[in-house]
């Protein structure tokens, strides 16, 4: 069956918050960018959406918008993406985020951890994730990348640890990308771009948020990846959630290209190597490839004492300076005893 990958943008400001753009003129950066789907996500309100559907590229449907909201509090910034109305953030204490998390599932609505190791008070009030989130099966994503360069970043880092330390809890989390987009950016500025990958050749409104729901996507600084595992004419892929024994002694299959963004294009990218881990267990490594111009295919056979929990893979390398990189990173297949 063929899949379809759709580059989207979920982390986006206007004027109607602390942006620059007006909202006709995200959506035309947005295509003009490459992305096939947008989220606004203004700071504590959504009145920007009410714009986007009168603009010319939303009407042709060069571009699949949703609309969203960043909760911007003293304890943290959520990304509230897609619920039927505004979830009240004002009354959320440190303490009893879950309710609210809670209340934004009954709307509908899907919960994603912004910047959550971004430097708080003073420099910028409530940026660091600070809530006590006693049930992280509330949350949808964590925004591993957040804004330009993120492979420069400890924050980066530390979220993509956090991240992890919630997959092997047991918690079915996805990782996303959010360039936090506030304005034009330089030519120099690079940024992770989150992939949906869909069996539909059409993106729709409900496509795209069933994708982000169900973890069926990767981020990256630039190239594409396929990632299935095919057993017994079966075939899996991110987001699926099947028993251990399904994926037994299957073939990974991997394919990755450069990309397909102009303003990624000119990046520097080296020494490039694929990694598969079922849970924390390191169980691929392909060799390394100094770079990437052309279609990279590696194919490897999954042991048949795989454990409950999920099975991974990652895109590592040099990227502009910046050596052993995580350059894509998937999100899980989830495995059931």
């Amino acid at each position: 069956m063929k899949r379809y990958q759709y580059p989207v943008e979920v982390h986006a400001h206007t004027i109607h918050s602390d942006g620059q753009f007006t909202v006709e003129e995200l959506i035309e950066s947005a295509v003009s960018f490459g992305y096939k789907g947008l989220i606004l996500t203004d700071h504590n309100t959504s009145a920007g959406y009410l714009e986007m559907p009168s603009v010319q590229a939303v009407k042709d449907e060069d571009i699949i918008t949703l609309h969203g909201i960043e909760w911007t509090t003293y304890f943290g910034h959520m990304l509230v993406h897609d619920a039927d109305y505004d979830v009240d953030w004002r009354e959320a204490t440190p303490t009893t985020i879950d309710k609210y998390m809670f209340e934004v599932q009954l709307a509908n609505g899907l919960v994603g951890i912004a910047h959550p190791f971004d430097i708080g008070s003073p420099i910028c009030t409530g940026c660091h994730w600070d809530y006590q989130v006693e049930n992280y099966d509330l949350v949808d994503y964590i925004e591993i990348w957040n804004s330009n360069q993120p492979q420069e970043k400890s924050e980066s880092i530390l979220a993509y640890e956090f991240w992890l330390d919630k997959l092997n809890k047991g918690y079915e989390i996805s990782c996303s990308a959010g360039r936090d987009w506030h304005r034009p950016d330089t030519e120099d500025a690079n940024m992770g771009v989150t992939y949906l990958e869909l069996n539909e050749e059409k993106l729709t409104q409900d496509h795209f948020k069933d994708a982000l729901q169900n973890g069926q996507y990767y981020i990256t600084l630039g190239p594409t990846a396929y990632f299935t595992v095919e057993n017994k004419d079966l075939l899996f892929q991110m987001g699926d959630r099947v028993h251990c024994s399904m994926l037994e002694e299957g073939k990974i299959l991997m394919t990755i290209k450069p990309t397909e963004l102009e303003a990624l294009k000119d990046f520097e990218l080296e020494n490039i190597y694929i990694l598969v881990w079922n849970n924390d267990q390191l169980i691929f490594q392909s060799e390394t490839n100094k770079e990437l111009s052309g279609e990279l295919t590696s194919n490897f056979t999954l042991p048949n004492n795989l454990s409950a929990g999920y099975l991974r893979f990652e895109v590592r390398g040099d990227y502009r300076g910046t050596k052993d990189t995580p350059i894509i990173v998937g999100n899980p297949i989830y495995l059931r005893e």
